[in-house]
């Protein structure tokens, strides 16, 4: 009964508000039937057709693999292309870069595309038969029904993983900072697939032909935060994109692009008329001191309370952890590491933290997986903001990043060591 509620409230936070409009079309919340349902039986609508995301991304390795022309079985291909991406990965990372990989909107072009070209080769086909040119053998009607549809398996359609990622991500971003109930389980199993196909076949839209939707399911374990917490939770996000962006590692990939950008952001927005130059290091360990005592603020205790261990914990669970940002640790190495340095404290006080983490980790991990690496605190940010601006304290937060700011040359004579100022 209590996922029944649960999967009720995460409905009705989505699809039954108003404020929010159509911007979750298409992803499903199956409706639950709390008059079947009893203490061991919880009864909803199927989400049909449907497949496991899992299983659909499975099919889709299998389809390559054929395309490609690979002899081996669909667990060798996929294994042979995992190989790949971290020879790939590594070799970017050396360099402080993430591989290249393709934006949601480019990829529905794409598949527009494809999809395209597959209807015109069906077409072809009607005519290039009916002169007797086909090429199927028309006295093995086993071989001829097999081979009906080859102009649309021919064609390669891929999945549009950068639009599914941007879904999940705001998705539950927005459960965990707008609504402050959220499902603490977002692991792949429990995310449904529904191909454009098939939801185009039942859409009115004609634009709905190369969109997919996504059923999520599996309410066992929703968490509630208080609006004090949420906001909290608000601003971390914020101090851990702005911190992140001047760290060294942020900056070491186009190097004079990201410091010319920086500078010209953070000038407008202190209305220097002159555009003078940030001093990086002396900024980054104000963002480094500011982050870690809100965070010591929010409850979270390390044994020796270091600033750096507070950082590093924030850009690595609220921000990214793919091979660029860690190199050259992997991520247990990463958590062993600090777990060595400064091993952290009593979590019962943030137990609520702790979950919207493992949220986190579970999508930002997800990414990795299907080569569509993100930044947890700058997808979150303009949910943080709205956040934030509702309750009034979004200037606030701002303002206090603002501080950081160091112009080169300027007297910041009360830059003290960080490890004194969190005393």
């Amino acid at each position: 009964r209590r996922e029944a509620l649960n999967s009720i409230e995460i409905y009705n936070n989505l699809k039954n508000n108003n404020r929010i409009g159509n911007k979750f079309n298409h992803i499903l919340i199956p409706i639950v039937y709390p008059y079947l349902c009893t203490k061991k039986v919880l009864v909803m609508e199927e989400i049909y057709p449907s497949v496991p995301l899992i299983r659909a991304l499975e099919d889709q390795a299998s389809q390559m693999a054929k395309q490609q022309g690979f002899k081996g079985t669909t667990k060798e291909f996929m294994a042979m292309e995992k190989e790949k991406q971290l020879k790939l990965e590594m070799e970017a990372a050396e360099k402080g870069k993430l591989i290249d990989s393709v934006d949601a909107s480019t990829m529905s072009k794409y598949i527009a595309y494809q999809q395209s070209k597959a209807q015109l080769l069906s077409w072809l086909s009607y005519p290039i038969k009916w002169l007797g040119f086909s090429t199927h053998n028309k006295n093995n009607e086993e071989e001829e029904d097999t081979n009906k549809k080859d102009s649309e398996t021919d064609v390669f359609i891929p999945i549009n993983l950068p639009q599914i990622m941007d879904e999940l991500l705001y998705v539950h971003g927005y459960e965990v900072l707008i609504n402050g109930c959220f499902n603490g389980d977002p692991h792949p199993g429990n995310i449904l697939y529904i191909s454009p196909q098939h939801n185009s076949s039942s859409s009115k839209n004609s634009s709905s032909k190369s969109r997919h939707k996504l059923g999520l399911i599996d309410y066992g374990q929703v968490k509630r935060i208080d609006d004090e917490f949420r906001l909290k939770m608000a601003k971390t996000f914020l101090l851990t994109e702005a911190a992140m962006e001047f760290d060294p590692r942020s900056l070491k990939e186009n190097y004079n692009k990201n410091v010319e950008n920086i500078n010209m952001k953070y000038n407008n927005k202190l209305k220097n008329k002159t555009h003078k130059t940030i001093d990086y290091e002396k900024t980054h360990k104000k963002a480094i001191t500011s982050l870690s005592n809100h965070m010591m603020d929010i409850g979270f205790k390390s044994e020796k309370m270091l600033p750096s261990t507070m950082y590093e914990m924030c850009t690595i669970y609220y921000g990214r952890h793919d091979r660029a940002w860690l190199y050259p640790l992997n991520y247990l190495q990463w958590s062993d590491k600090i777990q060595s340095e400064d091993p952290l404290g009593d979590l019962t006080e943030v137990k609520d933290a702790v979950m919207i983490t493992m949220t986190g980790l579970y999508l930002i991990g997800f990414g990795h997986a299907i080569q569509q690496p993100r930044n947890l605190s700058k997808e979150w940010s303009p949910l943080a903001k709205q956040a934030l601006a509702e309750a009034n304290k979004l200037n606030e937060v701002e303002e206090e990043i603002l501080n950081w700011i160091t112009m080169e040359n300027d007297d910041d004579s009360d830059n003290n060591n960080e490890d004194e100022l969190v005393k």
